[in-house]
């Protein structure tokens, strides 16, 4: 008598559209034939667009990418990035290894409005960011210099 199998282990599965193109990743880490982008294998489902740029992902997430160059997080992020049909990163709701929280709206090239909890300085807060030339980052939210308008802070003491 066969005995019964409760689970399944694989290291990655792929699912692929009708015309053969893979579509969805899963994987500890993704498969990265017909991925576009090959520099991120994280353990993560990631659902592709048509062309095999990255579209969302849901798990450990990559560094982000603004116009076609990866920039290093702050920390290692995991939870759900949602990206354009270029694949840059234009939305997500993460949670970092620094004890920061964030929920994200992101312009095509710089944040826009972030909604913020930082467990090691206690602020919690919503910032809304003028749309500037890419590049021109003055300061970070937790800092409030030049970043944009702080819309609202809760300082826990």
């Amino acid at each position: 008598m066969a005995r019964k199998t409760e689970y399944l282990h694989v290291r990655g599965i792929t699912i692929t559209d009708a015309a053969g193109k893979p579509r969805i990743l899963i994987g500890a880490p993704n498969e990265t034939t017909g991925r576009q982008r090959k520099d991120a294998p994280t353990a993560s489902l990631v659902v592709l667009g048509p062309d095999g740029q990255d579209r969302v992902i849901l798990g450990v997430a990559p560094d982000p990418v603004l116009q076609g160059k990866a920039y290093p997080r702050i920390a290692a992020s995991y939870g759900l990035t949602m990206h354009d049909k270029t694949g840059q990163e234009r939305s997500g709701m993460s949670f970092l290894d620094n004890g920061r929280g964030v929920i994200a709206l992101d312009r095509q090239n710089q944040d826009a409005v972030e909604m913020i909890v930082n467990d090691k300085t206690g602020i919690a807060g919503l910032t809304m960011s003028y749309e500037r030339p890419f590049g021109q980052y003055r300061g970070h939210p937790d800092r409030h210099q030049g970043y944009g308008r702080l819309v609202g802070l809760i300082r826990y003491t």
